[in-house]
């Protein structure tokens, strides 16, 4: 006892989800709070091996990405959130605030992502049933722009 040793850490998927959210920890915790600024490499596709399934698929899993978010800031106590999308037209959109702009795929995957967010290639799933999921989550924020109440304003 009171020796450190190898440990490895596995985990099983029970059933494959529709939408994956996979976060990313961004910040450490001690003293203070500090957000961790090494990039994580991650992709517009990602295959899941069958092996990672408590229920032995048949075949691999494979996802689409759809959304990025991605905190600015140096602690988890303050900073700003920006939202990537993807579109049912295939183009990526920057979500910030009330700007929004077109943006290409290097300039996604170049972030520091904090969540992302995927959804499962299948005949039954697609972009509009992931928005349709993610839109019945209601709105991500309630501030106020120009003065009134933006209740519309969801990734």
């Amino acid at each position: 006892c009171n020796k450190k040793g190898n440990c490895e850490k596995s985990m099983r998927i029970r059933n494959a989800p529709n939408t994956l959210v996979i976060h990313l920890k961004r910040f450490g915790f001690g003293r203070s709070s500090r957000k961790l600024s090494s990039h994580t490499k991650f992709s517009t596709e990602l295959r899941l091996d069958k092996t990672l399934f408590a229920d032995q698929q048949s075949d691999d899993i494979r996802y689409s990405l759809y959304g990025v978010l991605v905190h600015s800031g140096i602690t988890a106590n303050s900073g700003h959130y920006v939202a990537y999308v993807k579109a049912s037209n295939g183009l990526w959109y920057e979500m910030d605030d009330v700007v929004v702009r077109q943006v290409g795929s290097p300039v996604v995957l170049s972030q520091n992502a904090y969540l992302l967010f995927y959804c499962r290639n299948s005949a039954e799933m697609n972009l509009s049933s992931f928005a349709q999921a993610f839109a019945s989550t209601g709105p991500l924020t309630n501030k106020k722009v120009n003065g009134s109440n933006n209740n519309n304003s969801m990734l």
